[in-house]
């Protein structure tokens, strides 16, 4: 039985440190939501927001990414507990990751209203999405064209970035 584990773990990580960041980010995805919950979004980003880069990875930036995305995205498509996919908590999580191996990123929260959705609803109701930009890009969203209908209320590091760059 042991040996299983230990044989899935080899199939799905190709070296300990790709377990180390599954590791991590299994233990700040609860970090996140508790302190989601106890500070403000400017408060909890001052927090989470390392202040130097501590973690060398030995791993290609596109190659960190993908594996960090996919980890993340694993365990909130769990949907059990705390482990339920909310595009905040992800963010928050990738955020963190990637600022601790010296990637420059940016996390924006935006806002739309409800109507302006294919999904036509009788009120004008708020709806919130948080997603991460690089290089003023729309970076690792399941869906940019979706992301690029909200409006910008928050960014932080707030490099001014009130829209987002289409791209090519």
């Amino acid at each position: 039985m042991v040996r299983l584990s230990f044989e899935n773990i080899k199939r799905n990580f190709g070296t300990f440190k790709e377990f180390q960041l599954f590791l991590r980010i299994l233990i700040l995805i609860p970090v996140m939501e508790i302190s989601i919950k106890l500070f403000s979004i400017p408060r909890l980003m001052y927090w989470i927001t390392p202040k130097e880069n501590r973690h060398n990875r030995n791993l290609n930036d596109s190659s960190f990414s993908i594996k960090a995305a996919k980890y993340t995205d694993f365990l909130l498509g769990m949907n059990l507990w705390i482990f339920r996919p909310k595009c905040l908590k992800r963010s928050l999580v990738l955020y963190r990751v990637f600022r601790e191996a010296g990637i420059d990123i940016q996390i924006c929260i935006g806002v739309r209203f409800s109507h302006e959705t294919e999904n036509v609803l009788p009120d004008n109701r708020l709806e919130g999405h948080a997603w991460l930009v690089k290089d003023g890009s729309i970076f690792l969203e399941k869906n940019e064209e979706v992301a690029k209908t909200y409006r910008i209320t928050y960014s932080f590091p707030n490099s001014g970035v009130t829209t987002l760059d289409p791209g090519p």
